[in-house]
């Protein structure tokens, strides 16, 4: 029997034969070919789909988010009661599909429909859990009318749950976006300068940090010229 460390090590080099070449095609038998060849990673068959689909999230699909969601979809089915799986297939389509240039806006606009579809599924709607994630939703909206004001309402909501500094950065960081869309300069910089620096470093990359500091002083101009 193989290792853990064995099993994992043939399963990642499963995802990438599976992906060897782009656009990535996608089908029900290929998909149950890649569970019968990861069989021996203890892991559920939906768990290794999810993995599956995370090392997949920024290749090329042939048929682009129908043929990535296809992955979702059969974790889904094998484990209807595992709602869980529903979070990083939401997560993907908002930090990764989502912002892409090379899809169209009727594409994308499809992928926010299947994503507001997702999260009303996890039956949570009025849990602040919940929250963050329509709150990027609303502002990553392909629409060229996106509603910051109740995207900005989904992350103040958020952050009442919050338990933790670390976990306030995102829903500030977004809450302090939205009020500088609004033009809210002062209310955009009183949030800017709340969010815990560290914690903002330990959860993003040196860019955005950057883009915090550009922001701050940009409306600390704005704000001295009156």
């Amino acid at each position: 029997m193989r290792s853990p460390i064995s099993a994992v090590a043939a399963m990642a080099e499963i995802v990438k034969r599976f992906a060897e070449t782009e656009p990535v095609q996608v089908s029900t038998a290929k998909l149950h070919q890649f569970l019968h060849e990861t069989s021996s990673v203890r892991l559920s068959d939906g768990i290794r789909l999810v993995a599956l689909a995370s090392a997949l999230q920024t290749k090329k699909f042939k048929t682009g988010w129908r043929g990535f969601s296809q992955i979702y979809e059969l974790a889904r089915e094998l484990e209807p009661s595992n709602t869980g799986l529903l979070i990083p297939w939401i997560i993907s389509g908002l930090d990764c599909w989502l912002l892409r240039d090379d899809m169209a806006e009727d594409e994308k606009a499809e992928v926010a429909t299947d994503l507001s579809r997702l999260i009303d599924s996890l039956e949570l709607v009025g849990d602040n859990s919940m929250a963050y994630l329509r709150g990027l939703l609303e502002f990553r909206s392909p629409s060229r009318k996106r509603d910051f004001s109740k995207a900005l309402q989904y992350f103040r909501l958020a952050l009442e749950s919050c338990e933790d500094v670390q976990e306030a950065v995102l829903p500030k960081l977004y809450a302090a976006h939205c009020l500088f869309e609004l033009r809210d300069l002062d209310g955009a910089l009183c949030e800017y300068l709340a969010i815990d620096q560290k914690a903002l470093m330990e959860m993003s990359d040196a860019s955005v940090c950057e883009m915090v500091a550009a922001r701050i002083f940009e409306l600390r101009s704005l704000l001295s010229q009156g």
